[in-house]
């Protein structure tokens, strides 16, 4: 949602105002505002163009400030960047400030972690069944982990 209540506000002024809004220390809406404006930044929506850099900067602002849909969106955005291991600790914050989409994510993502590595235990075993040292090697590693 935007921060301004003014219906006939085209979408472009909206966003300027609510990038106001997110640049104001102490503003009661400054978390949502970052949240809104990194999120716009992120698909290039309200007139704004595509920039996942400043959308990383405002979502991390609206997460930092206590913001679970910009945790969520910060989460979603690494994902989409291919930046796995960014992304789990965005989506863990989003579920801890109450977000329950990033904690659906969350075990999504976890379930497919599972699948892939049963996955390629299985084709080790494989590999190994045929003679493959290697394989051998990596699967005894693997089981010493566990």
């Amino acid at each position: 949602g935007g921060v301004s209540n003014d219906v006939s506000v085209d979408g472009a002024e909206v966003i300027r105002e609510t990038i106001k809004v997110a640049s104001q220390e102490g503003h009661p809406q400054r978390a949502m505002a970052c949240g809104d404006v990194g999120s716009a930044y992120a698909c290039g929506a309200h007139g704004l163009e595509k920039d996942v850099v400043k959308a990383e900067t405002f979502l991390k602002q609206g997460m930092e400030l206590g913001d679970g849909a910009s945790a969520r969106n910060l989460g979603l955005l690494f994902l989409d960047l291919q930046r796995v291991q960014e992304a789990a600790p965005a989506l863990k914050k989003a579920a801890d400030l109450g977000d329950d989409e990033a904690n659906s994510i969350l075990q999504q993502i976890a379930g497919e972690a599972e699948k892939k590595k049963e996955e390629m235990i299985k084709k080790l075993r494989k590999m190994a069944d045929m003679g493959d040292q290697r394989a051998v090697e990596m699967i005894r590693e693997f089981e010493q982990q566990q």
